[in-house]
């Protein structure tokens, strides 16, 4: 969950999807600040982040199994 400038990734989750959440949680913050979040719809800014998502999983040859049904959301 990304809270304004705070990114709070669930303990429970293995190493390699705390990464990819941090990767999408970021994507909210770098493109989605608070006072610019209600210009799109939710599903617009799921899309938005999980593309940060997936292109830097692919950066680091990392397969990104959550991408896809965000991306075809």
């Amino acid at each position: 969950m990304s809270m304004g400038r705070r990114i709070l990734i669930s303990p429970t989750l293995s190493t390699s999807e705390k990464l990819l959440c941090a990767w999408h949680e970021w994507g909210h913050e770098l493109l989605h600040p608070d006072e610019d979040r209600d210009q799109l719809s939710k599903t617009q800014r799921e899309l938005e982040a999980e593309s940060v998502s997936f292109l830097m999983a692919r950066m680091f040859g990392m397969d990104n199994p959550f991408s896809r049904d965000y991306i075809l959301h």
